[in-house]
């Protein structure tokens, strides 16, 4: 197992790593997902710029890995 840099808020990154990692292994058999962060203390004290930028990185990024990876590991099969 070799780690690989990637920000996962970004399309593009998730897919420059696909792409790196078809690139040297030929294939992708497990996606392991430990992204997330947590904002600490009352609701009203967390901006909505954090609540937004805190559910694009908890929530909407399983989205950008799911399109690049698992539409990569489709094409395995």
């Amino acid at each position: 197992m070799k780690p690989i840099r990637l920000d996962v808020t970004s399309q593009e990154s998730v897919g420059e790593a696909v792409e790196a990692i078809i690139k040297a292994e030929g294939r992708i058999d497990v996606l392991v997902n430990n992204a997330g962060y947590g904002s600490y203390g009352a609701v009203e004290d967390v901006s909505m710029e954090e609540a937004r930028k805190q559910f694009d990185v908890n929530i909407f990024l399983l989205k950008n890995k799911a399109t690049g990876f698992v539409g990569c590991a489709l094409l395995q099969f």
